[in-house]
C-alpha cells in the first residue's frame, strides 16, 4: 500500500515537471530569431551602384520584427561583408 502511494506520488510529480517544462518551452517561443535575403540596390565609391543580395537577421515578438541584430551581404565573388562599407543607393 505504502509503495503504491510513493509511486503515484512519484508520477503526480512527473507530470508537474513535464507539464511545467511545455509551458516554459511555448513561453520561450514568443521571442523568435529570424533570418531574411532580399535583393536591394546599394552603392560604393569604387564600383557605383550595384544590386546585391542583403541578408538580415532580426529579433521577433509574436512574430513581429522589433530590431536587427546584424546585416551583411553577399558579393557577386562569393564573399561576405557587412554592409557598413556601402551605402543605400540614392
Amino acid at each position: 500500500m505504502i509503495n503504491n502511494d510513493l509511486t503515484l506520488v512519484f508520477w503526480n510529480w512527473v507530470y508537474k515537471f513535464v507539464s511545467l517544462y511545455l509551458m516554459i518551452n511555448d513561453i520561450m517561443k514568443l521571442i523568435t530569431v529570424k533570418r531574411q535575403t532580399k535583393d536591394e540596390k546599394r552603392h560604393t565609391p569604387k564600383m557605383g551602384e550595384l544590386l546585391t543580395k542583403v541578408t538580415y537577421i532580426r529579433k521577433q515578438f509574436l512574430s513581429v520584427p522589433y530590431k536587427t541584430l546584424h546585416k551583411y551581404r553577399e558579393t557577386y565573388y562569393g564573399e561576405i561583408k557587412d554592409c557598413e562599407a556601402c551605402n543605400l543607393a540614392r
